[in-house]
């Protein structure tokens, strides 16, 4: 018997003083941060994916919540615009964290 992989939904909030940002560009951006703190092998673990645009929500695995925030907390610019992300809420069903 195969065990599904549990997920967790962060819900990303994102101050710019300049142009709102493109949400694709932003997930990448926590992409490349997340290979550059733990490595190919930690991103393969997170199993990332972007779950919603408006608002912005990232979905990753239970086990690397840890991991995904502390390359949310790096982030200081996207597409060469200075901003802020930070982690609003976390969940573990997209309707949750939809809603709040």
């Amino acid at each position: 018997m195969r065990v599904k992989e549990r997920q967790r939904y962060l819900r990303l909030c994102v101050h710019s003083s300049s142009a709102p940002l493109n949400p694709r560009s932003v997930f990448k951006e926590v992409e490349e941060w997340v290979e550059r703190l733990y490595g190919r092998l930690g991103l393969s673990q997170a199993s990332l994916s972007l779950a919603s645009e408006s608002p912005l929500v990232v979905k990753c695995s239970h086990r690397c919540v840890d991991m995904v925030r502390a390359a949310v907390a790096m982030i200081d610019e996207v597409a060469g615009l200075e901003c802020m992300i930070h982690v609003e809420a976390v969940s573990g069903t997209l309707r949750k964290i939809l809603k709040g």
